[in-house]
């Protein structure tokens, strides 16, 4: 018979190699604990195994569209979002520019620039 902590072969009366029963002795249970024991290794399921079922080339397209459009709709999103973003601080700036002329004021004259300059002399 195996242990049925380590797999290990104990005598046929034991259910707990020697190596164990020492380790379990370190950690008593109270009597009336329910414990709950692995199964023995003698008579373990096989692994089972995995089958990836294979997808036909139109079940592969299909889920490449959907794919593409969850893309597309997640890059349309975060556009609009990064417009919203940015239209307002552009707007803001533009507000607050200087427009060309703004600060000055017109010199009106009725004599020429040219009369004024040689007056000056």
């Amino acid at each position: 018979m195996n242990c049925l902590k380590c797999g290990r072969e104990t005598p046929a009366e034991q259910v707990f190699c020697e190596e164990c029963l020492l380790e379990m002795e370190k950690y008593p249970v109270k009597p009336g604990t329910v414990v709950l024991l692995p199964r023995n290794r003698d008579t373990a399921s096989p692994k089972k195994t995995v089958k990836r079922r294979v997808l036909s080339a139109e079940e592969q397209l299909k889920i490449s569209r959907k794919r593409i459009k969850a893309l597309a709709v997640a890059f349309l999103v975060t556009l609009v979002l990064a417009l919203l973003m940015v239209y307002p601080s552009a707007l803001y700036i533009q507000s607050r520019q200087l427009k060309i002329g703004q600060n000055y004021t017109a010199i009106t004259s009725t004599t020429p620039l040219s009369d004024a300059a040689e007056g000056n002399k």
